[in-house]
């Protein structure tokens, strides 16, 4: 996992990557059932940015010195990550 600086959130889901459903054939995406949505993985901030800029929702995969947290899944703020 690769720490993803300064990632901010419009929206926070309270679901995480190990609970989303597989969808065959796409190891980099998941469904979220819960809001019908495709879930993308993002493991770095070239990622993160791109599919932030395409509106999609992303999975973060973070890790720190003191804490490591995988699997947050939300929609990216687009315009605090200066993407139009």
């Amino acid at each position: 996992m690769i720490d993803i600086r300064n990632c901010k959130f419009e929206y926070r889901c309270t679901q995480r990557w190990e609970d989303l459903e597989q969808i065959p054939g796409a190891m980099r995406m998941r469904f979220c059932t819960r809001c019908t949505s495709t879930v993308h993985r993002a493991d770095n901030e070239i990622e993160f940015a791109e599919l932030a800029r395409r509106g999609k929702c992303v999975a973060v995969f973070i890790t720190s010195a003191t804490n490591a947290e995988s699997g947050k899944v939300g929609q990216p703020d687009r315009a605090r990550h200066g993407i139009e």
